[in-house]
């Protein structure tokens, strides 16, 4: 009975995100995230902009070792991609930022109370995030969510790893990846 449930909630979060505008979409076993501390290396070489400046990214959001522990923790998980024309640039960042929130708060409705969710590149919430060391706290604490990318996820591979994958650079369109940790 456990399991039915379990399928039937998979399949209304991935038919939850296709309605919210992601182009893709799937459950997979959180076994096959791929944790590489080289993509987190990317955040210090060359140095990012937002590295030190935005309070979900390195060196502020979890580190290596916290996040494996985090993973133990988890069976599944779901990839969300969302497609825009490169015109349209950080536009598909705040739109999978958007879909991880609304598909977390649905997963929590569902029961999934440690449901968590990871956006691809940087919180884009603010123009400016106050960064580290402010004096004023985070201006969305309740909507913003670490890089998959800061934390240590290489999104390459595990989009690979589940046949999500697809290419940087290669195409006329950005892909936008989202995760999102389920129990």
């Amino acid at each position: 009975m456990a399991n039915q449930i379990e399928t039937d909630t998979h399949a209304k979060l991935v038919k939850e995100a296709l309605v919210q505008e992601a182009f893709k979409a799937k459950v997979f076993r959180a076994e096959k995230i791929v944790v590489d501390p080289r993509v987190r290396l990317k955040c210090r070489v060359p140095l990012c902009n937002a590295y030190g400046h935005n309070l979900m990214c390195p060196p502020n959001s979890l580190d290596l070792d916290e996040l494996k522990e985090i993973l133990t923790h988890y069976q599944w998980a779901l990839l969300v991609q969302i497609k825009t024309p490169y015109a349209e640039g950080f536009l598909g960042a705040k739109k999978v930022h958007k879909l991880i929130n609304h598909l977390e708060k649905e997963a929590n409705r569902m029961g999934l109370v440690y449901a968590a969710g990871f956006i691809g590149g940087e919180c884009k919430l603010c123009e400016q995030c106050v960064g580290q060391g402010s004096q004023e706290p985070c201006r969305h604490p309740f909507q913003a969510r670490p890089s998959m990318e800061g934390v240590g996820i290489d999104v390459l591979r595990t989009a690979k790893n589940i046949g999500l994958d697809f290419e940087i650079n290669h195409s006329p369109e950005l892909i936008w990846n989202g995760l999102l940790l389920l129990e």
